[in-house]
């Protein structure tokens, strides 16, 4: 895989146990990871995001929160996108699951929503 996998921690470690499984569960072989604890001097995020891209070794990069549960294919899908068009320049998931109850569920594609 083609990636460079960055997770950014603040005072979440029951979290990040869950983000780093979902990484390893349903991550394709070959990406790199990089988890970065900001709870002991709190960087801005979008600085530790710059400079984790200005060193990255992979041709894509994944920034994740410690809070996220990635699925099967999460890595293959986003990488196939963005090659598919080099005029995109990210991609970012929505969840199924949104915890406001005001919000309903995003439905499932159809040949209609591509």
């Amino acid at each position: 895989m083609k990636l460079d996998i960055l997770v950014v921690s603040y005072h979440a470690k029951k979290e990040l146990a869950q983000t780093l499984a979902s990484i390893a569960l349903f991550s394709a072989p070959g990406y790199r990871l990089t988890v970065h604890d900001n709870t002991a001097r709190n960087y801005p995020l979008t600085w530790l995001w710059n400079s984790f891209v200005s060193r990255r070794r992979r041709d894509f990069v994944a920034l994740a929160n410690s809070d996220v549960v990635l699925g099967p294919g999460w890595d293959t899908e986003a990488v196939t996108l963005l090659e598919s068009d080099k005029k995109i320049g990210n991609v970012s998931p929505a969840s199924n699951c949104p915890a406001h109850k005001s919000l309903s569920p995003i439905p499932e594609p159809n040949e209609h929503s591509l």
